[in-house]
């Protein structure tokens, strides 16, 4: 069985540090769009691939990733693509991938970015 890592944006990965509209810093789109070419990879949002979803089955249970960048405000749009994909695919098991999402403590607070 073949592996591939899915990573999420975070804020030392965008130039400058922690703009969400920056560049990748450590992992050029023309790498992370290499996931395109994977069976399970589903799509990202806008014209570069910090915000993506991937969709695989396993053990009898089909899921779908949504890996979305670190951002201090994020931006509604990419909420709404991302709840949009939720409802197009109500039968699968969702996973967030978030850099910056639950603060410290039990319970843990959402952060800004949350």
């Amino acid at each position: 069985m073949a592996y591939h890592i899915v990573s999420v944006m975070g804020n030392h990965d965008q130039n400058p540090y922690g703009d969400p509209n920056g560049t990748a810093e450590y992992m050029p789109i023309s790498v992370r769009r290499d996931s395109a070419a994977r069976a399970y990879y589903g799509g990202h949002y806008g014209t570069n691939n910090d915000n993506s979803y991937q969709l695989f089955a396993a053990s009898g249970m089909e899921f779908i990733v949504l890996t979305l960048e670190m951002n201090p405000s994020p931006d509604a749009n990419v909420l709404l693509w991302a709840d949009s994909l939720l409802k197009a695919h109500p039968n699968r098991r969702g996973i967030l991938m978030f850099h910056n999402l639950i603060g410290t403590g039990n319970p843990g607070s959402w952060s800004t970015a949350g």
